[in-house]
């Protein structure tokens, strides 16, 4: 049996988007189909073996499948994000043109697909029939201090009573644990890209760090076009005083900068240096959301780096790396807790 590399359009970007997919045989009888979501997922020939190993196996004991690789836009998304929404086009795709009993996919991967087959199936478990995480974690404070609840398997066990989990994990495992103003924007905004897309992620902290395949559009605040901007979620850089979208926006975008000192809805953060990254709907469109990413003073974003944060929360407050808030919106995009102050 040989596997084949196919491609789906994107609707994150309108871009191909690849995935390998092997089948025991060519038969119209309805098949199980087995999804793997491993580090590496970008290298194709490295998951075309892979793939048709798992079909070889099952051939092999006179079991029929369908085996499907999803890239997730490389390991940096950890399957989350735009690198789920990748796997579910990708099991679309796969479903559209094989037999494939929709009762019963399942779901396995190593490592870091390890810890996003926990995320996976403890966020679909509509979805998901059975699963085998090997050596993943399933508890994101292990890495993360900001937005690992929403994220953490553990604080979603509910979801798996009627999920068959298979749990493979070494007890001794060490690497995931068993037991100027305007110049300033474009600075920060083409080294956050950069940055993302060398970086976001990552497989296991001091090790191999995560790397996507997504381009991230840097543009001048004063030329992006209408259209553009409506059509796009937007990361913006700076405040009301340095990015003409924030001042164009106003009050819609509920945060506030001034010398020494930040207001965020109804909260005000005093200190030298003080920022904030915060998600908030688009006030043009409702399908789309607005990042900020600004500060009392133009190098004060530059701190963000010195966070060294895989993922983010709806909002964070920070100064000089040092975090003095963070947490997510509740369905009115208002604080859904007292927040997460040291």
């Amino acid at each position: 049996m040989k596997g084949r590399v196919q491609h789906f359009r994107s609707s994150i970007d309108a871009t191909e988007q690849p995935c390998v997919v092997c089948a025991t045989d060519g038969s119209s009888t309805s098949k199980p189909l087995i999804v793997e979501v491993s580090p590496n997922g970008t290298d194709l020939p490295g998951g075309m073996r892979i793939a048709e190993d798992i079909a070889s196996t099952a051939a092999e004991h006179g079991r029929q499948c369908i085996v499907l690789r999803p890239t997730g836009r490389g390991p940096g998304t950890v399957y989350q994000n735009y690198g789920e929404v990748d796997l579910l086009e990708a099991l679309e795709h796969v479903c559209a043109r094989y037999p494939v009993d929709r009762r019963r996919i399942s779901i396995t991967g190593v490592s870091m697909g390890g810890a996003a087959v926990w995320y996976l199936i403890s966020h679909y478990p509509d979805l998901f029939a059975a699963a085998a995480p090997v050596c993943g974690y399933c508890d994101y404070r292990l890495w993360e201090e900001p937005s690992w609840r929403s994220r953490s398997a553990v604080f979603l066990a509910e979801n798996l009573l009627h999920t068959p989990v298979w749990i493979v994990h070494g007890e001794w495992d060490r690497a995931v644990g068993g037991g100027q103003a305007a110049f300033s924007n474009r600075w920060a905004a083409e080294n956050a890209s950069q940055f993302f897309k060398a970086r976001n992620g990552g497989v296991h902290r001091g090790g191999i760090m995560g790397e996507t395949s997504v381009e991230l559009q840097v543009a001048d605040d004063a030329e992006l076009s209408r259209e553009t901007r409506l059509g796009r979620n937007l990361i913006l850089y700076g405040n009301r005083g340095t990015n003409a979208i924030l001042a164009e926006y106003g009050e819609r975008i509920p945060v506030r900068f001034a010398e020494g000192c930040l207001e965020l809805l109804d909260r005000r953060y005093e200190a030298d240096g003080v920022a904030a990254f915060a998600l908030f709907p688009h006030p043009e469109n409702p399908d789309r959301c607005v990042a900020v990413h600004g500060g009392a003073c133009p190098d004060a974003v530059c701190w963000g780096s010195h966070l060294d944060m895989m993922l983010l929360p709806d909002y964070l407050v920070y100064a000089r790396g040092e975090v003095l808030d963070w947490g997510f919106w509740n369905g009115e995009w208002r604080f859904a807790e007292r927040g997460h102050r040291p």
